[in-house]
């Protein structure tokens, strides 16, 4: 995703999260980490409705799981922030600071 290589990010995200849901439950961190990992290859191609039903959920997820990886928090909060700059709704972007999670 951070190359712009999205349609490649957006495979190997499915993959990963179909993955993940073999292995894990859908609500799990890791699960939602490559569900949010698809989000932000989706709104890089463009696809800012889909895009914000996966990041909005994954967010969710990852903030409220304690055992959930830090990059995997900053990214869901980055990634929401940049579609809705993308979207050009730069208030709904500042409620995604990356900076509160150091």
């Amino acid at each position: 995703v951070d190359t712009g290589r999205y349609e490649e990010a957006l495979a190997l995200a499915i993959d990963a999260k179909a993955i993940w849901l073999k292995a894990l439950a859908p609500g799990h961190w890791r699960t939602a980490s490559a569900e949010a990992a698809e989000g932000a290859a989706l709104a890089g191609l463009g696809r800012y409705d889909e895009a914000e039903k996966l990041l909005l959920a994954s967010y969710g997820v990852l903030h409220e799981e304690k055992g959930a990886a830090h990059v995997y928090v900053v990214n869901s909060s980055r990634w929401l922030a940049k579609l809705y700059q993308a979207m050009g709704q730069p208030a709904k972007a500042a409620r995604y600071p990356v900076s509160q999670h150091g």
